[in-house]
């Protein structure tokens, strides 16, 4: 029944008697079925009319009234119904609604959820409808049910068990109900089943059967005077034809339908043109294939359009043995891929291009077997090949040199390196053995201590000595051969830069000799008060490079006294006068350097030399 005919059967309705209220229900019932696939803008007029002319007897049949509505409106936007609109509708048909009427609104609420993307409680509502369709009685009910529960099944392939199914129902209810446009579109469902068909499916033996379908769709739907059933029913036999490796039946019906489904679903143009251009592929035409990959081109790149069309572009030109210009769609593809697919289609690049490479170096070999078979050319290969010695003689002659010359900038550094480290250790043992003569009063373990620093520190020289020996013959040995003026520019460098570190240090030291708090606290050490110390801290962030802050930085666990006697040890304060400035014991003093050390291991970068001092690593910090 058509919406007007509902219309017009709620008017002709009085309210005189329970048997013509029945009646304007059932109408209201048609009413709400007419609406389902109405998209024009004068059903909504017509129904906004008929609740002015003929208002809704009670509260039921305004009920009824706001589903119609909702149902039109669902129909022209193709969007779903907020749950506030029709969560109220459903909960009230089912306390007091017919169980055609709990469907309809049942099945109202399953497609919105569905539209929303809420797949679990769509099919959960589906099910829902399903089973109020059954308790009418109603064949037309459950048809219509069955009829929407296939298309959510055939668009989730996991669940194609359940579609087969409901899909073989749909049609046993169309062919009983009569209803030849039902029957049309039962017969399009059970043709797509044969898509998501797998090897091990049943279905997959007889492509056939799917072939059959989709041919009485069509003529079903011409006898309907369904146009757009018909030329959808034409296009879906067409990708099946392609599935089935049958370009040439396939190709006409593409033809037919590309114009009229791009004109009335725009988006359907897009896999039209991808199918039309694997079809001429499969037909070996690619220059009419290009006819519409230039077509796809203009098109908004949608669902990976220009992706896939490289990718049969990629397919045909490696089945093809076209190397070159299957690189060429590869390089394409990963411009447009989607990044799930990158790492897979590298992995083709790779191997298409490796053939490529292989197929040129074959190419390459038989050209040279030719050439070598002519006589005139023999003495030219052989003066080619000498060549080719003389050549890889000297690159090789040439990497040699600049191995060694490597090699010696290599050694000149490390000398350098090894004599500044010498020149640190020596004034650290100076300060040390400075220290040990002055820590008579300390005890045994910490003179041992002390002792064993220093023995550490000589043996380390006595190692760099002996390299350092080592380098130095090598520098000379290869200097007179190998020697070039960047050499010698580089040790005159390395020379001039030692100096300036040893004058540094010098002007370091005698800075802190001049300063008269640090004159006064070694003739007279004293206990420290606020001011002192931190005379004595800008002093150590001025020579050292901010010393303290430095130290707080990186240890922020440290106390004051903890930075006070790191200040006292790098402006090289011995034992005996860092107790008299602190006011301790010189056993408190060694005492506290033993626990700063371990406070300091605690922390993570921090690392002492086997043999290594505390004092040692703080005039190198």
């Amino acid at each position: 029944m058509s919406l007007c005919a509902a219309c017009t059967a709620i008017t002709s309705c009085s309210r005189t008697n329970d048997t013509v209220l029945a009646a304007r229900q059932q109408a209201w019932l048609d009413l709400i079925l007419s609406t389902h696939n109405s998209s024009d803008e004068k059903d909504v007029r017509l129904l906004d009319s008929i609740n002015r002319l003929v208002p809704p007897a009670d509260r039921h049949e305004r009920v009824l009234y706001q589903l119609a509505q909702a149902w039109l409106t669902a129909a022209q936007t193709n969007r779903g119904v907020n749950d506030s609109l029709i969560v109220p509708i459903v909960d009230y048909l089912e306390r007091h609604g017919t169980p055609a009427e709990q469907t309809e609104a049942l099945l109202l609420h399953a497609r919105s959820l569905e539209w929303r993307g809420e797949m679990e409680q769509a099919q959960q509502v589906y099910s829902q409808a399903l089973q109020a369709a059954l308790e009418s009685g109603d064949p037309r009910m459950e048809m219509r049910c069955r009829q929407l529960l296939t298309s959510f099944y055939l668009q989730r392939t996991h669940l194609k068990d359940e579609g087969a199914q409901t899909a073989s129902r749909f049609l046993q209810l169309a062919e009983a109900c009569r209803d030849t446009a039902a029957l049309a579109l039962a017969h399009m469902y059970m043709g797509r089943l044969y898509f998501v068909a797998i090897h091990e499916d049943t279905l997959y033996n007889r492509p056939e059967e799917g072939v059959e379908h989709f041919r009485q769709a069509t003529r079903l739907a011409a006898l309907t005077k369904d146009q757009y059933l018909e030329m959808q029913s034409k296009y879906e036999l067409a990708v099946l034809y392609m599935t089935l490796q049958q370009p040439f039946e396939a190709l006409p019906l593409l033809k037919e339908t590309k114009d009229y489904l791009s004109s009335q679903t725009p988006d359907s143009k897009q896999p039209i043109l991808i199918t039309l251009i694997q079809t001429y592929l499969q037909l070996d035409q690619p220059d009419s294939a290009q006819v519409y990959i230039d077509e796809a081109m203009t098109l908004p790149d949608r669902n990976n359009l220009r992706y896939n069309i490289y990718d049969l572009l990629f397919q045909y030109y490696r089945a093809k043995q076209q190397y070159a210009r299957s690189v060429w769609a590869a390089d394409s593809m990963r411009y447009y891929q989607p990044l799930a697919l990158r790492q897979q289609l590298s992995r083709q690049v790779a191997e298409i291009k490796e053939k490529y490479d292989n197929e040129q170096l074959a190419n390459e070999r038989n050209r040279i077997r030719m050439e070598r078979d002519r006589s005139v050319i023999i003495g030219l290969s052989l003066a080619v090949a000498l060549l080719g010695i003389i050549i890889l003689l000297t690159v090789a002659y040439r990497r040699r040199l600049r191995r060694i010359r490597e090699q010696l900038r290599q050694d000149a550094i490390r000398l350098h390196d090894n004599e500044e480290t010498l020149h640190q250790n020596s004034q650290s043992i100076a300060l040390l053995q400075a220290q040990l003569a002055d820590e008579h009063q300390e005890s045994q373990a910490q003179q041992d201590e002390l002792q064993a620093a220093i023995d550490a520190l000589q043996q380390q020289n006595k190692t760099l000595d002996a390299e350092n020996q080592r380098l130095q013959s090598s520098l000379d040995h290869y200097r007179d051969k190998y020697d070039t003026e960047e050499q010698r520019i580089l040790r005159q460098q390395a020379e001039r830069l030692r100096q300036l570190e040893a004058h540094e240090q010098a002007l370091v030291e005698e800075l802190i000799r001049r300063d008269s708090l640090v004159q006064l606290l070694r003739r007279q050490p004293k206990f420290l008060g606020e001011g002192e110390w931190k005379k004595l801290a800008l002093l150590t962030d001025s020579i050292y490079n901010r010393f303290t802050v430095r130290l707080k930085e990186r240890f922020p666990q440290l106390t004051d006294v903890d930075l006070q006697y790191c200040i006292l040890i790098k402006l090289r304060f011995t034992v005996s006068q860092i107790a008299i400035l602190m006011a301790v014991s010189p056993s408190s003093v060694s005492q506290q350097k033993s626990r700063l050390k371990k406070r300091l291991q605690q922390s993570e970068g921090f690392g002492l030399s086997p043999g290594e001092m505390l004092d040692s690593w703080l005039w190198r910090f």
